[in-house]
């Protein structure tokens, strides 16, 4: 197992200081146990007898009460995935040196584990520069590697993994970007030349990442389809208000 760093940010850290002493305690017999990509298993019970084989007075039922207070505090999600619950730390990467990526030894957590996904009026938004489409969903990822992941999971031809990784890279601001790629996936994979014989003139990913493909505009025939669309859905919803015969 790597050994793990403790920097002395944790001395005036908002988020740990907001939680008990004892969810905190939790917290640093927790950085130990996750692989590279700062995710673990966190079954209660598995997680009692790593971190305090020696403390039987430590119960399952604290361990599950710490837990609430480390994910209030964002400094751990957690989900589950055939029976068994896994962990994940949200600034890994922020605070570990990773000199090699091992194979993880864990599930890839889900979209909604990595990333929090808000549209522009839902809160405060954390990027200064104001959003300029209130309809542009923005999704709050933990690190650059959840960002990839999230790309890589929307992206629909999944091939030639370790060159969009290189592709990936080289962006600059990954959040933003981020944001504006899963937009303009929403159209591009629904258009003509994506969905002709079976996708096969979908860019490979790094072609698309480098080329900055995400700031193509639909053709005239997708925006038309799209207007209609829209225009059809107001139609269904205004159907379905009460007093409408």
């Amino acid at each position: 197992m790597p050994n793990r760093i403790l920097k002395e940010t944790i001395w005036t850290s908002p988020n740990l200081n907001s939680i008990s002493v004892e969810a905190e305690w939790l917290f640093y017999r927790l950085i130990p146990a996750p692989d590279d990509s700062g995710c673990f298993e966190a079954t209660p019970l598995v997680v009692k007898g790593k971190c305090f084989p020696l403390r039987d007075k430590i119960k399952v039922s604290d361990i599950e009460k710490w837990y609430s207070e480390l994910e209030t505090a964002d400094l751990i999600r957690f989900w589950s995935d055939n029976g068994r619950q896994f962990g994940f730390f949200t600034h890994w990467e922020k605070h570990q040196r990773i000199r090699s990526v091992h194979q993880r030894k864990t599930p890839v957590p889900p979209n909604d584990v990595i990333c929090r996904q808000m549209s522009a009026n839902d809160g405060p938004n954390p990027n200064p520069n104001p959003n300029p489409n209130p309809n542009l969903k923005t999704h709050i990822c933990a690190s650059d590697d959840a960002r990839f992941g999230v790309f890589w999971e929307a992206y629909p031809k999944k091939k030639s993994k370790p060159e969009a990784l290189k592709a990936w890279a080289k962006i600059k601001n990954k959040e933003e970007t981020l944001n504006l790629i899963l937009n303009a996936l929403e159209w591009q994979k629904v258009s003509d030349s994506w969905l002709r014989e079976g996708g096969q003139y979908v860019p490979f990913p790094q072609k698309y990442l480098n080329q900055r493909r995400w700031e193509d505009e639909p053709d005239g025939n997708q925006k038309t389809r799209s207007a209609v669309d829209e225009g059809l859905a107001r139609f269904l919803a205004s159907e379905d208000e009460p007093g409408r015969d």
